[in-house]
């Protein structure tokens, strides 16, 4: 009776003083008794039975009514039935899991560096980790990045010092060679990707000047210190083909096409060993490149120099990405033999190759 009784509360019907008392708020649909009485009411009605039937039906409810009123109700109830048939087949709808928040990707490392004559122009502090170092050279002559790891105890002073004695002087014991970008001509830009760790790093170029002089020895050194990192660390890049550095020669996994390409760079030899790359001038030679950096050689070398890996200790590596156009290249280790002194290009690490 709890759906039915508000119905006919508002018909009037009830004349109980407490009538608001007894009207539920329920939303919940008629009980089989309610729905009864319901059809019961037109049933009668549409038989015919009209008003007086449906008086003796509800007699304890003493009402009296138009046949209108009793219209409306019949089609009220009618509705009222076929609502709640809908509440109890209704398909419930499903609750929806709120999506996972993606773990961000860590990015790699982005730093900038610009060499002028003769200094270095950048941050001098960077986090560890896998970073993508970009160097411009803004200069007159021929500049590189090679960045050398300071063990403890050893200042940049102390390094600088005991490369000022000249070739073939030992260097401090326990440094090592990390990489860097390889030589650009005036003008030019190249980026080398290395796992950096923390610690004090010294970047200084090596490259001479017409005199002879390295740029280090004209103040081409700069401090850099690596801090931990603080959060999970980048993986390395993605790269096109690899060249594998050993004592004293070049391996490419495959042959390199014109375009961009990421080359990753890995040393399994005992020495440290680089890849410089330059593009060759029509005609010449590696050879002719390297006899252009000897004292006393005249005009410019034979070649463009693009940049490459500089320096890495054994087991290391990193990646440099280059452009290559058609023409002749020559991948070069400037790095000096420890026991003879001679650059590795002259014990026959050179690799020249041509894209096509």
């Amino acid at each position: 009776m709890s759906h039915l009784t508000p119905i006919l509360s508002q018909a009037g019907l009830l004349k109980n003083e407490n009538r608001e008392a007894r009207i539920s708020a329920s939303t919940s649909c008629p009980s089989a008794h309610d729905a009864m009485m319901i059809t019961i009411l037109v049933d009668s009605f549409f038989r015919g039975d009209g008003i007086q039937s449906a008086n003796s039906l509800l007699g304890r409810y003493r009402f009296q009514m138009r046949s209108t009123f009793w219209l409306t109700l019949a089609v009220l109830a009618v509705l009222a039935l076929a609502a709640c048939g809908d509440a109890a087949t209704a398909t419930p709808r499903p609750t929806s899991t709120p999506a996972p928040t993606p773990t961000p990707v860590p990015q790699i490392n982005e730093v900038s560096f610009a060499v002028i004559d003769f200094g270095y122009t950048g941050p001098s502090s960077i986090p560890a980790g896998m970073t993508r170092i970009s160097l411009a050279n803004q200069g007159q002559e021929l500049h590189h990045q090679q960045l050398i790891k300071l063990p403890d105890g050893t200042s940049s002073e102390d390094l600088l010092a005991a490369f000022a004695q000249g070739p073939g002087s030992p260097p401090p014991p326990g440094i090592e060679s990390a990489g860097g970008v390889s030589v650009l001509a005036p003008g030019g830009s190249g980026t080398a990707t290395l796992n950096i760790q923390p610690g004090n790093y010294v970047m200084l170029c090596f490259v001479p000047n017409a005199e002879g002089v390295p740029h280090f020895a004209l103040g081409q050194a700069a401090s850099l210190t690596v801090t931990e990192a603080t959060g999970p660390l980048a993986a390395e890049p993605d790269s096109d083909l690899t060249v594998d550095m050993s004592d004293f020669a070049y391996s490419l996994s495959e042959p390199i096409t014109a375009g961009v390409q990421t080359i990753k760079v890995t040393n399994g030899g005992v020495q440290d060993h680089e890849a410089f790359l330059v593009q060759l001038a029509p005609g010449a030679t590696a050879m002719d490149f390297l006899a252009a950096f000897e004292p006393g050689a005249q005009g410019p070398p034979p070649g463009l120099p693009l940049g490459g890996f500089q320096s890495i200790v054994n087991g290391g590596g990193g990646f440099f990405t280059a452009e290559f156009a058609p023409g002749n290249f020559a991948l070069i280790c400037f790095v000096e033999d420890v026991e003879t002194g001679a650059p590795h290009a002259v014990l026959g690490m050179i690799e020249e190759f041509t894209v096509s």
